[in-house]
């Protein structure tokens, strides 16, 4: 969900719960390669799937755009970076000088004429490559639309456009989530244990390419996540079962969560029917709940494959 698009770890757009410690000067002690299990509620109220829709697509192939953009952002904003850097293809630096200011107004009007080119481009290629276009779109939840006030019925065209490129069908279980999770609590949970598995990977990953990652302090299940097949509707169960280990090692409260008091009952009375003498067991009950939470992420799993980086 995972409907990452590169092969490089995305920008975090929250704030990571470890810290480090100084020591050394300036050189930060490596911490824990895992994403500990957050839900919203624990950060700032928003889900966290709505992450993936803040992120920054960078282009591969145009780094020196991209960089052009982060510039005039910051000149808009009133924090101007103190260098200008120029790199080649492969990312080397080849020049590097002192940044000077643009006015905030001159900046922000370049930065939207940057991106209405930009956008004007997309357009030409539907116009040419529709096919091409739908294929990318797919798999993502934003799409590039020119507010043209000069056509009578820009709205709909807009419209119209979205679904003939048919944006985010792959991903429609990742959009429903950013959309509706803190309405449910079920929800809620599975796409937490998503983000933390799919998170500690990355981060389990890094340990010996990384100087700032380690084994050392890494819970059992952090290991598993290597093995996790790719997030698919068929590679649910393995994802679930990774899954229930982290939970119960991070909360294994859960079910006291008052976030979860309507859905606990339900569990415990399904627990019971399912007893012989009528009393279950705390496991039988969170059986219950892992039952649910594997059906929810599996509405949350795309059918076939949208991860297109190096799993």
């Amino acid at each position: 969900m995972n409907p990452k698009s590169s092969d490089k770890k995305p920008r975090r757009t929250t704030p990571r719960r470890h810290t480090t410690t100084v020591e050394h000067g300036d050189e930060p002690e490596p911490r824990p390669a895992f994403r500990p299990f957050e839900l919203e509620k624990d950060w700032v109220g928003k889900n966290l799937m709505r992450t993936m829709a803040m992120l920054i697509y960078g282009g591969e192939h145009a780094p020196d755009w991209c960089r052009d953009m982060a510039m005039l952002y910051s000149n808009a904003i009133g924090k101007p970076a103190p260098w200008h850097c120029t790199y080649d293809k492969k990312g080397r630096l080849i020049s590097q000088e002192k940044h000077v200011p643009i006015p905030p107004h001159e900046a922000a009007e370049e930065l939207i004429k940057l991106a209405l080119d930009a956008a004007a481009y997309v357009e030409l290629l539907h116009c040419r490559a529709p096919e091409l276009c739908r294929q990318v779109a797919v798999r993502l939840p934003h799409w590039p639309i020119k507010a043209d006030l000069t056509a009578k019925d820009w709205k709909r065209e807009g419209e119209t456009l979205i679904a003939d490129i048919g944006l985010g069908s792959g991903i429609e279980g990742f959009l429903k989530s950013a959309r509706t999770s803190d309405e449910n609590p079920i929800r809620l949970y599975a796409t937490a244990i998503y983000e933390a598995l799919h998170g500690t990977r990355f981060e389990f990953k890094e340990i010996g390419n990384n100087k700032y990652r380690t084994a050392a302090g890494c819970p059992e299940w952090a290991q598993k996540t290597l093995e996790l097949p790719m997030f698919t509707r068929s590679g649910v169960s393995a994802w679930m079962k990774v899954g229930k280990e982290m939970l119960l090692e991070q909360r294994p409260d859960f079910l006291n969560d008052p976030l979860l008091k309507e859905q606990s009952f339900k569990w415990k009375k399904r627990a019971s029917n399912r007893s012989r003498s009528g009393k279950p067991t705390l496991r039988s009950i969170q059986n219950e709940a892992f039952g649910d939470f594997a059906k929810e992420m599996k509405n949350l799993a795309p059918v076939e494959n949208v991860y297109r980086g190096k799993w």
